[in-house]
């Protein structure tokens, strides 16, 4: 048998931190190198040697965030996600950027807005006409079809 590779420390509350060096059973069941962090009600955060990922989770796992192996990050919200900068927001993707919304899809700004297609970029709708809001100087516009011309610029 492999000796005990797990240490670790536990609050009369159950909260605890555990490191484990990771094994191989007689079975072949894996047990991974990781170092837990979790309170007495079940929230963790955990470092994964064997996987090389990092995991948070809330106790009820209604929200959640994993940094993969790979460079990549996934969040999980059962409820809303909020995001909130004093000064500039940048999103940058090398490839796409996909957005999908169950029902709408809101953009607001306090002053103007700005959409830059490349020359081959198009606005477009399943729906007939596609309408484009505008408002200028206080006064409402609104765009129904296919406009050609550029507007406000």
């Amino acid at each position: 048998p492999q000796p005990n590779s797990v240490f670790g420390l536990r609050t009369p509350g159950s909260n605890a931190i555990t490191m484990d060096d990771g094994n191989i059973s007689p079975e072949g069941d894996i047990h991974p190198n990781q170092i837990r962090i979790q309170t007495g009600s079940g929230a963790s955060v955990i470092l994964d040697g064997t996987n090389d990922l990092i995991y948070v989770v809330n106790s009820t796992g209604s929200g959640w965030v994993e940094i993969g192996a790979e460079g990549e990050i996934m969040a999980y919200a059962q409820g809303s996600i909020s995001m909130r900068a004093e000064k500039d927001f940048n999103i940058r993707a090398d490839q796409n950027i996909n957005m999908e919304a169950g029902s709408k899809v809101n953009i607001k700004s306090g002053n103007n807005s700005y959409i830059k297609l490349s020359p081959s970029g198009a606005l477009t709708s399943t729906l007939s006409p596609l309408i484009v809001e505008a408002e200028y100087n206080n006064a409402s516009t609104t765009f129904e079809g296919i406009v050609y011309e550029r507007a406000f610029l």
